[in-house]
């Protein structure tokens, strides 16, 4: 009977109501009943849509992670390793196809080597200043091996001459048997170049000198006034360890002799050369410079610094004065 007359009270709000409304207003059980259904249905709202943005997020996130590889791979890398390969190629062609007109490759791989020859440094002698100048013993020394014209008074240094003069060098310069032994065709012109040669044009005479005997411990306690006994097994020594003549003896030798941008350390081969010099040994400074040039010839190393430079134009237009005026220009990095 209660339930006939609470149907005959909800009657009139059937008409008056929208059946959902009249769902909730029956019983609170039927308004937790709706409010879980609606839940259950913003749930199922909420999760329904996650479909198409889960894809799109997916596909973002692949779209994103492609581009970001392909900026790596296509654009960084080649940037460090295909470009360089390209500096390699487009510069040295460029620089083959102005110079042909002027250089005389004497060389069937002249024009191969050039590319490679004309990236490397020119390490340029410095001239000594006035106060290593002033210091007597330091020139007495330099003086007594014949090599003042590697410190001081150097001929002017003309860098492409220099660079054509490299490329023409032949690997088998030094085999006697060979028609060109010591000499190199520049521009046409045979400039003759071997240690007695650069000796000569030093001043040391033509006799060349000894070879260096002493071990590397026993110079390393003699540059080093006894404080190191014997040399680093890694091959370089602390600067600050020489004594007041080999530490002005390095910085002129680190400069114009083994030029090294390592300032406070020293090799071995450094170390021998300022020892000689320091002990006044004869040792045959002509053979030293020789084999250090002509090694460009047996290389294609981009990096390997072309010494002496100044030197070697000194011999070169000492022997062919005129050679110059191949050139239309008379600045020391054209000619």
């Amino acid at each position: 009977m209660e339930e006939e007359s609470t149907e005959g009270e909800d009657d009139p709000l059937v008409h008056l109501v929208k059946p959902s409304i009249d769902e909730k207003l029956r019983t609170k059980k039927g308004k937790s009943m709706a409010k879980m259904k609606a839940a259950r249905v913003k749930k199922t709202a909420g999760v329904g849509p996650s479909k198409p943005w889960s894809k799109v997020e997916v596909g973002k996130r692949k779209e994103r992670h492609n581009s970001d590889s392909e900026e790596d791979v296509k654009d960084d890398v080649p940037d460090i390793s295909p470009a360089k390969r390209q500096a390699v190629q487009k510069s040295p062609g460029k620089a083959a196809t102005v110079h042909l007109d002027n250089i005389s490759f004497h060389l069937e791989d002249g024009a191969a080597k050039w590319k490679y020859v004309v990236q490397r440094r020119v390490a340029i002698e410095r001239e000594l200043g006035q106060e290593a100048v002033e210091v007597k013993e330091i020139i007495e020394l330099i003086k007594n091996v014949g090599l003042m014209k590697t410190v001081v008074t150097l001929p002017q240094c003309y860098e492409g001459l220099v660079k054509e003069f490299i490329v023409n060098i032949p690997e088998d310069i030094h085999d006697k048997n060979n028609r060109e032994f010591c000499k190199v065709f520049v521009r046409g012109k045979c400039v003759k170049f071997s240690p007695s040669v650069i000796n000569k044009f030093l001043g040391r005479g033509t006799n060349g000198g000894v070879d260096l005997e002493t071990t590397d411990n026993e110079v390393c306690r003699a540059i080093t006034a006894g404080q190191v006994k014997e040399w680093p097994s890694r091959n370089h020594l602390l600067a600050g360890k020489l004594s007041v003549k080999y530490a002005i003896l390095h910085k002129i030798g680190s400069a114009n002799w083994i030029p090294t941008n390592h300032a406070s350390t020293i090799s071995i081969n450094l170390g021998r050369i300022i020892h000689a010099v320091g002990t006044r040994v004869n040792y045959d400074f002509g053979k030293f410079i020789f084999e250090r040039t002509i090694r460009h010839a047996s290389t294609n190393a981009v990096k390997l610094p072309i010494v002496f430079p100044s030197l070697i134009c000194g011999i070169i237009l000492s022997q062919q004065p005129g050679i110059l005026s191949t050139k239309g220009s008379l600045h020391p990095k054209e000619v």
